[in-house]
């Protein structure tokens, strides 16, 4: 084999480890060393195969098998740059996102009619999004990526490719996510809207997927009750697929937390974490809701898993410091105890890694307050 092809194979190899992996330093390892063989493989690639021009009789499957680095790049390179939002390093995210850019755009540059290349710069306009507050998300460099590949459809094409109908089904999900079906938007976005499902079913997508948009689109507007309704439904149909039965789950969690139903609300995150059992988010999602539920001694195992970089994590670990307090008898709590954890444990940590002054280190300010406050009513009458 070429080398780049033999950098290649074990780059995929071991990409597909670490997304399988149940251990963080074997997710880790395995995504690095998968970092550093598509880096020789593309680097090997472009001093023995991109010089050549490709020739018009190429089919698709040969100009896929000579991109294929770029396309591998850019999955390995999103991947990395989730786990980096994770652990909640920024700034590596941002990197990785970059190097992915550049990746899917070379591989788009070469193919153009590829519409898998569209998918992956959609994947990377998505993964950027993501990386930001959700008020700040805007979907709109995502849907265009997905309008222009769809542009390069023949009108004459009857029959959809499973290329297209992914297409369809992206495009329509960042619709619903940027807003189409709001009144807002304007009649030309819900129209927009309503065209893009028409030819869902046009064009025969999955009946299921269909559904399940559907229900994306009542969470999205708040109708909490409809919501859990529509995605419970479905839920099973997606079993066997993470890649939506993940997201499914959590939107279920939220909707049943808002309908103040607790037990279903750790039945939902529960799946969520037999479904990515090393996902930092996941674990600060199960967490808050063992915390809320009082259940401190599984909320500190689960919160255990997650960096302090985590927005929200030292927040609730100083909650789960007064909570544990709460639950002693009065004569024994302890509270100098609890606030000198915060104080040594999370605000200390919490300057370590630059987040003095952030809304985690202030909420852990604003309990000590409480725990003082506490103090003072647990020995009023009993001392000066």
């Amino acid at each position: 084999r070429p080398p780049y092809k033999a950098y290649l194979a074990r780059a995929a190899f071991n990409y597909e480890r670490s997304q399988n992996a149940v251990q963080d330093d074997v997710r880790d390892a395995a995504l690095a060393q998968a970092r550093n063989d598509i880096e020789l493989s593309v680097k090997d690639w472009k001093e023995s195969v991109e010089p050549q021009t490709k020739s018009p009789e190429d089919d698709e499957e040969s100009a896929a098998e000579d991109d294929a680095p770029l396309m591998a790049a850019t999955s390995i390179y999103l991947a990395s740059a989730s786990r980096a939002a994770e652990l909640g390093d920024a700034a590596a995210a941002d990197a990785y996102i970059a190097q992915a850019r550049q990746s899917a755009v070379a591989a788009h540059n070469r193919d153009p009619a590829n519409l898998q290349n569209y998918l992956l710069l959609s994947n990377v306009e998505q993964t950027a999004e993501h990386s930001k507050p959700p008020t700040e998300r805007d979907w709109s460099s995502s849907i265009q990526v997905l309008k222009d590949g769809l542009a390069q459809i023949p009108e004459s094409q009857q029959i959809p490719t499973g290329e297209e109908l992914h297409l369809r089904l992206t495009l329509v999900e960042q619709l619903i996510r940027a807003g189409y079906w709001r009144k807002s938007a304007g009649a030309e976005k819900n129209r927009e809207l309503d065209e893009a499902f028409a030819l869902l079913k046009e064009r025969n997508a999955p009946s299921d997927r269909v559904e399940y948009l559907r229900a994306l689109q009542l969470f999205e507007q708040k109708d909490w009750v409809a919501a859990a309704t529509a995605l419970g439904d479905v839920r099973e149909r997606f079993i066997n697929d993470p890649q939506i039965s993940l997201p499914l789950n959590s939107m279920l969690a939220i909707c049943y937390a808002q309908l103040g139903n607790r037990d279903l609300q750790l039945q939902a995150l529960q799946r969520t974490k037999e479904l990515a059992p090393l996902n930092p988010r996941v674990r600060f999602q199960l967490a808050s809701a063992l915390t809320l539920a009082n259940r401190i001694d599984d909320a500190a195992n689960e919160l255990s898993q997650v960096s302090l970089r985590h927005e929200g994590a030292a927040t609730v670990a100083a909650e789960l410091l007064m909570r544990r307090q709460l639950q002693r008898p009065q004569p024994q709590r302890k509270w100098s105890d609890t606030v000198e954890t915060m104080q040594n444990t999370l605000l200390t940590n919490l300057e370590k890694i630059d987040r003095k002054f952030s809304n985690d280190w202030t909420a852990v300010k604003i309990t000590m307050a409480r725990a003082y406050n506490n103090q003072a009513t647990d020995l009023a009458g009993t001392v000066p």
